[in-house]
Formats: structure tokens, C-alpha cells, sequence
């Protein structure tokens, strides 16, 4: 059957054409009422899905309120927070102790929460990374860089220079574009002093703002931030140098800008009074201050326009001239005011950052293994070599804590032992069994003694002697000797097994109050006395006199894993001895501070040794009580925890073993002569206490006479040095090995070798110090042991 269009449903033409085109008219209304709609679903359906990288700050709980507002306006209407991802840093109690609490905030506001960075990437278009502790930012943006992510960085945007740069060159390296500025910068106070009209030409400025210490970060690098910004935004670009100073209230940053403005930050700390933030602005019109509240508005709108447009309304370039700014700062107070240039800190840290992300490797080539031992004395054992009598009791247990590094060449083993000193043929004896546990040479094992005195003292080959005169077991047990040295060997050796890669190194120090003072004394009638011992407040004139030549620095040396601490050293030069000679063992008032750090945080092995401290005690400040102990272990702790969390990371681009050899001369006095110590030796009438005391001596006399020399090893990471000084070193020492290196970062440790005893400076000698009977060596020890810092601290005096 055929049809004409003629008589198509039967319809004449002009009527079939007049309703096509009603049907056309229809289908159409009906396509605009239905499609209509749907367009707006999409248009909705397009907003900007937004993730966050790190609950642990109440930002993530203000932001979220703010875009996710069904009355948002302006750009905020156009994204919002679909997903986040709680991260969390360990080593940060500010994170640590909030992550899990603003995860469920967050979880109850309805936000997926992802199991980790990759997971959230793949639901979101843009990224905020809120993380609280800066030093996480860098190795999180590489993700977000990598997935193509435009990323808003909270402040802090780092905890360094060095990773600031570091992420504005991933960002071009990616095509990725970022944006990090402080909420000040967009505050309607801080706008408002900025009015043109009423300044005329910015010609200076001076800001104020709060500037609180927290770990992991430098000073300014915290809150010091905002005013910093505030300063930047108005002041604008091109400064080019900057000095500051410190106090425990304040600090000062001066900066002078290329066409000599100057402009200043006045940060207040913890006890500077009442925090806040204000600006004092010079113009040629006027001058004009105002403090500047905390609006996050404009902020939150600039974010939003950054996510549509991509654009970022401060670019990488300013904000990384921020970060050197405080930058140059730090390394100004820590030069004791200089003015450092803007271009010197860039330039390092540019080099450095090219190093971090031009690197393929994905294992880092340096890994570290910790471990920890009971090394407590059994009853009866002699303290001291039997000067404290033996143990009668035990007050707590003494701890040989050790680290093993790896990637250098042979490994190198450092071990601190809460014993009074190791010496002869018994250090020689634990470095070699240490070494074979590490794989390494006895050279490679830096051990030291952290000379408590209620501790052995132990001496194989002066035991030995005394066997020989009936005296067996007097001076130490060699047979636990030996087996504690199996044991902690034991203990290196599982540890190897559980190492892991290091890629930062950590340096932090912090004055200690009230601790150390120098045994030195003046008399009222100028006569020089050591008398100043470790119990010496008891007498008024120790107590009055002046603290004299000590190092009031706590220096602690710390080694990460990307922002994970594992291990710390922290180093002062003190006696650690307060309430002590009663026969109860004891680590005394160091052990019980270190105790309290490891305390803080388990996971991080916690190491303490004595630096170069023969002649500094605690003597001013310690009356000998049971109760002054906790005082000086309070006092000890305090200063522990704020060199960490004034701790500056950097990345470990070395680790280089030196060791030179150095020969001392015994001491040459009339009682020190072979004849003269034998006799004392087979005097059954003398003391017990000189007859071990010569036993010493003879051991040591008989090592000289076979040529074996002290190692001084130094470790040296590029941005630090640790140096293992022999017996008790004078802190003069200590002093001058910092001034071999004043660009660096040097750790001294004493008690290595422990045979000579006391190692006076010449001006110690001088002071007719050559009379203490705790000395083994001969004047003129001054210049064989600084010839021989020199050797091994100086780059390029000796061969690796």
C-alpha cells in the first residue's frame, strides 16, 4: 500500500502543513520546558570539587564552613569541600595531638575522608594542603604537582627556605600552579592603611605581630609569618638585606629594600605580653598605624577565584622572597645580628633544592639503626674504680644508647655508655667487638663514656695488674665487662636488621640554665683554686663566685626520615653528677632529663653525652641533696626539649668519616715514673685506693711505651660535625673547636680514650692545675690536641 502526501491521515495538504508546523511548534516548547532544567542541573553539577590534605589545624573546620555555606557568595558559591584526607605528623604535638578530633568534625560535616593522598586526587578537582606542620608540604605537593592539581598551601607554606624553592620549581617543572599567603595579606585593616590618597608614596614601615616557637620550624617561620606578610604587602618587593636579634620577649628584623626604604618586623614571643598584630606605615603624606584583625574573608574569596581561574593572585616569586626575608633572618641571629643578604640564602637554597627534585633516586643512599642496653652494674661491682665504694644499691638502671649509619664507606658506629670512663686495653676491647657487630674498623666506633661516677670504671689491663698483687675484682669485673660488651654488640648487630633511610639531619640548641659552672675560683686573696666540685654550693665562696668559662649551650644533633624523627644526640658540658658516692647506682640527674625526653615520644631513640667538660660541674648550683637531683634534671630537660623544637632541618647531602691520631706524654712529676708507681702498687700498707690508682697508670705507661696513640674521629655531615675528644678535655677546647668552624654546626663529646684523665688547656697548667692527681698527661697537651682539631675539622687538611 502506497500513500500520497497529499492524502496523508487523510489530510488535505494546506491542512497537514498547518499542523506539522503546530507539532514543530509544540515539540520544541516542550524540549525548552524539559531541556531547560536539566542545563541548570549541569550548570550545578559543575561546581568546583575541592579536597583538603591534613586535619590537624581548626582551619580545616573555619574553611570548610565558609565554602561549603549554602549562602556562599561570589566565587565561594562556585566549589566546594568534597573530600579530605586527615594526615597527621608524629613528631608535631600540634598535630599529633589534633588530627583525630578535626577528622571527626570534619567526617560529621558530611566530607568523604580518604585513606590517602593518591585516593584523594582522584575525587577532586583542586586541592587545599592544610597540613599544620610546614615540613610536610613539600613531599605532599609532589603529589598534588604530579596529578595536575592547582593547590592552595596553608601557612605555613614550609618550615625552610629550601623546600619553599624547592616547590615553586616543581610547579614549573609541572605546569601545576600553586598559591600561599597569609590571611593578613587580604584583611580589611590592613587594606585600609594601605589607602594611597591619605599616605601618598610608601616610604617605610614597622609591623608588629605575634611570633611563637613550635618544633619543627624556625622562629619566624610560624606566626612570624603573618607579620612578615603584612610587612611584603606593604612594602612590596626587592628587599636585599636583613638583620635581626633575639630575646626571650622579642625580636627584631630589620630589612632594607633596593632603593633604601627600610622596613622592620618587631616579632613578640611567649613572654613578650599581649599578642597581636599592627602596622605603623610612612608615607610622604602621612603616617598612618592601625591594628590588624584576623578576617579570613577576603582570603577565602581570593582562593576561590585562584581555583576558576587558575591565576594566582600572589605569584611563587613573592611569596618565596617572604620565606628568604625570614630566612636571612634566622641566619642573622644565629651570627649574632649581621645583616645577611636576601641573594646569599637564595642562592644556597636554590642549589640545594635542585639537588632534592632533580634526583631519581628512590631509595635514599644513608640508613640508620638505634639501639639501647641495659648496662647496669651487678651489687658488689666497684663504682669508680672502687673511689665510690661498691654498689650497694641500685637508684635506676644505666643505658648504653648507640646509632649505626650507614652509606658512608664502612659503617660508623657512635655509642654513649652511662659509665664513669673506658680506658686501654677496655675501649680498645669494645670497639673492636662493636665493629665486628657493625662491619666496620675499630676506628669507625666512636665511644664514649658519659661519666657518671656512681658507674664502672673499667681498665682490663690495670686489673690485671692488680691480679698480680692479689687484688682481683678490686677495680672491675672483667669477666662482666666483657659480657655486657657481648651484649650490646648483640644488640647493634639485630638492630641492622631494622634499619631505616635517613634523608635529614636536625640541629637545635638552647642555653641551660643554671647548670654548669667552672671549677676554676679566685679567691678574696687572688689566689686560683679548682676547688669548685660537683657538690660545691655547700661552701658560699663556690656558690658566689661566677659561673666562669663553661659552654652554655645544649646542642642536639637529630636524624630524620622525611618528617619522621628517629634518633637525637643532645650534647652539654657538664659533670652529671649531683647527689652522689653513696653506692647507689645511678645515671644521675642527665640519665633521669633523658629518660624524661624519651618519655616524650617513644618512637624517638633519645642519646645523651657529656661534651668537653673537665673542668665545668655543676658545683654553683648543686648543694649534694637527694632533692636538688630532679631540680637539675628539670632544668636539663627544659633546655633538651626547646633545642627540639627549635630544631632546623636540613637535607643530608654527606656523611664523611675523618680520624687522626694523637700522642699525648704522660705526666712526668716524681710519683709518676714506673719505680715510683710500683712501689705504690706493691705497698700492702698503701691505700687501696692509690694502689689501684697506680695500677692505672702503669696500664697506660705500658700502652705509651708499645706506641699505640688516641683516635680522634670526627663525623662530619657538611652542615654539622661531631668530634670525639679523649678523658676529660677542658671545655677551652670545646670552645675552640666551635671557633675552627664558625659556619657550622660542631658537636663536641668527651670521655673517648679516658687514660689521660683531665686534659687541662696551657692556661689551666698555667693556674698550677698539674697538681690534681686525677691527671695522667704532661703540659704542653694544648697544642698536639688543637693541631689535631684542626686536621680533622678543617675540609682539605687530611684525605678521608
Amino acid at each position: 500500500m502506497t500513500f500520497s502526501r497529499d492524502k496523508l491521515y487523510g489530510l488535505s495538504k494546506d491542512i497537514y502543513c498547518l499542523h506539522l508546523k503546530s507539532w514543530c511548534v509544540t515539540f520544541f516548547s516542550m524540549f525548552l520546558i524539559l531541556a531547560i532544567p536539566a542545563l541548570n542541573t549541569d550548570a550545578k553539577d559543575k561546581v568546583i570539587r575541592v579536597g583538603m590534605i591534613g586535619l590537624d589545624t581548626s582551619h580545616v573546620i573555619s574553611f570548610t564552613k565558609m565554602i561549603n555555606d549554602p549562602q556562599a557568595q561570589g566565587d565561594l558559591a562556585d566549589i566546594r569541600i568534597v573530600a579530605a584526607f586527615p594526615g597527621g605528623s608524629p613528631s608535631f604535638p600540634l598535630s599529633r595531638d589534633r588530627v583525630a578530633g578535626f577528622t571527626d568534625q570534619i567526617r560529621k560535616m558530611g566530607i568523604e575522608i580518604s585513606s590517602s593522598i593518591p585516593d584523594l586526587l582522584k575525587k577532586v578537582d583542586v586541592v587545599m594542603l592544610e597540613s599544620v606542620d610546614g615540613s610536610q608540604h613539600l613531599e605532599q605537593v609532589k603529589q598534588v604537582f604530579e596529578a595536575g592539581k592547582p593547590v592552595f598551601i596553608d601557612k605555613p607554606f614550609t618550615a625552610s627556605l629550601t623546600d619553599a624553592v624547592a616547590i615553586q620549581q616543581l610547579s614549573r617543572k609541572h605546569g601545576v600552579p600553586f598559591f600561599s599567603c597569609s590571611s593578613k595579606r587580604y584583611s580589611r585593616d590592613l587594606l585600609a592603611l594601605m589607602d594611597a590618597k591619605k599616605l601618598g608614596k610608601i616610604i617605610g614601615c614597622d609591623v608588629y605581630g605575634t611570633s611563637k616557637s613550635v618544633p619543627n620550624h624556625p622562629d619566624l617561620f610560624w606566626y612570624g609569618v603573618h607579620g612578615n606578610e603584612m610587612l611584603f604587602t606593604i612594602m612590596g618587593s626587592g628587599c636585599v638585606s636583613v638583620s635581626a636579634r633575639q630575646t626571650p620577649a622579642f625580636e627584631q628584623v630589620t630589612g632594607v629594600w633596593k632603593d633604601g626604604r627600610v622596613g622592620t618586623f618587631r616579632g613578640i614571643r611567649d613572654e613578650g605580653g599581649r599578642p597581636g598584630f599592627g602596622a605603623t606605615v610612612f608615607g610622604e603624606k602621612r603616617t598612618m598605624y592601625h591594628a590588624v584583625g584576623g578576617d579570613k574573608d577576603g582570603l577565602m574569596q581570593e582562593i576561590a577565584r585562584f581555583f576558576k581561574t587558575g591565576k594566582p593572585p600572589v605569584s611563587p616569586e613573592k611569596t618565596v622572597e617572604i620565606f628568604a626575608f625570614m630566612e636571612a633572618a634566622e641566619e642573622s641571629k644565629r651570627l649574632g645580628g649581621v645583616p645577611v643578604t636576601i641573594d646569599s640564602v637564595l642562592k644556597q637554597a636554590t642549589k640545594v633544592a635542585k639537588k632534592l627534585i632533580t634526583s631519581t633516586k628512590t631509595k635514599t643512599p644513608y640508613e640508620i639503626a638505634t639501639f639501647r642496653v641495659d648496662v647496669t652494674c651487678p651489687l658488689g661491682h666497684p663504682l669508680l674504680a672502687r673511689r665510690q665504694g661498691i654498689a650497694k644499691s641500685i637508684g635506676d638502671p644505666l643505658y648504653a644508647h648507640g646509632i649505626t649509619l650507614l652509606g658512608a664507606g664502612r659503617p660508623i658506629v657512635i655509642v654513649a655508655v652511662d659509665w664513669c670512663e673506658i680506658r686501654n686495653d677496655a675501649y680498645d676491647h669494645w670497639r673492636e667487638v662493636l665493629a665486628t657487630a657493625a662491619g666496620t674498623t675499630p676506628e669507625r666506633v666512636v665511644l664514649c663514656a658519659v661519666h657518671q661516677h656512681d658507674a664502672p670504671l673499667p681498665d682490663i689491663g690495670a686489673q690485671k695488674i692488680l691480679d698480680e698483687v692479689d687484688m682481683a675484682g678490686v677495680m672491675c669485673d672483667v669477666g662482666f665487662f666483657k659480657a655486657t660488651g657481648k651484649h650490646i654488640a648483640a644488640s647493634l648487630r639485630d638492630s641492622l636488621t631494622q634499619r631505616r633511610s635517613i634523608t635529614h639531619l636536625g640541629l637545635g640548641q638552647s642555653k641551660v640554665d643554671r647548670i654548669a659552672s667552672n671549677r676554676r675560683v679566685v679567691l678574696d686573696n687572688g689566689k686560683v683554686t679548682f676547688r669548685r666540685g660537683s657538690n660545691g654550693s655547700s661552701d658560699r665562696i663556690n656558690r658566689e663566685a661566677p659561673e666562669g668559662l663553661i659552654d652554655p649551650w645544649l646542642k642536639a644533633i637529630s636524624f630524620w626520615d622525611g618528617n619522621q624523627p628517629i634518633a637525637v644526640i643532645s650534647a652539654y658540658a657538664t659533670h652529671p653528677m649531683s647527689h652522689y658516692g653513696r653506692g647507689v647506682v645511678s645515671s644521675d640527674f642527665v640519665g633521669m632529663a633523658r629518660e624524661f625526653r624519651r618519655r616524650d615520644d617513644l618512637s624517638i631513640l633519645q642519646m645523651y653525652v657529656s661534651g668537653c667538660s673537665g673542668d665545668v660541674t655543676a658545683g654553683k648550683y648543686n648543694d649534694a641533696s637527694p632533692e636538688n637531683r630532679p631540680v637539675l634534671a628539670k632544668r636539663l630537660y627544659d633546655a633538651m626539649k626547646v633545642s627540639w623544637e627549635s630544631t632546623r632541618r636540613v637535607p643530608i647531602e654527606q656523611i664523611t668519616f675523618r680520624s687522626t691520631s694523637l700522642e699525648l706524654e704522660f705526666r712526668k712529676t716524681d710519683e709518676y715514673t714506673e719505680t715510683a708507681m710500683r712501689r705504690v702498687l706493691n705497698n700492702k700498707s698503701a691505700t687501696q685506693r692509690d694502689r689501684v690508682h697506680a695500677a692505672m697508670g702503669l696500664s697506660t705507661l705500658k700502652r705509651l711505651q708499645a706506641g699505640c696513640a688516641i683516635d680522634m674521629p670526627c663525623i662530619d655531615f657538611g652542615a654539622a660535625q661531631i668530634v670525639l675528644f679523649p678523658g676529660e678535655s677542658f671545655v677551652g677546647y670545646q670552645i675552640f673547636a666551635q671557633k675552627l668552624r664558625p659556619d657550622s654546626f660542631v658537636m663536641s663529646i668527651g670521655y673517648g680514650e679516658c687514660w689521660p684523665g683531665y686534659l687541662p688547656t696551657q692556661a689551666a697548667f698555667k693556674d698550677n692545675f698539674d697538681g690534681h692527681y686525677w691527671l695522667w698527661v704532661a703540659p704542653g697537651a694544648e697544642e698536639r690536641i688543637t693541631a689535631a682539631l684542626k686536621r680533622v675539622l678543617l675540609p682539605g687538611k687530611q684525605k678521608n
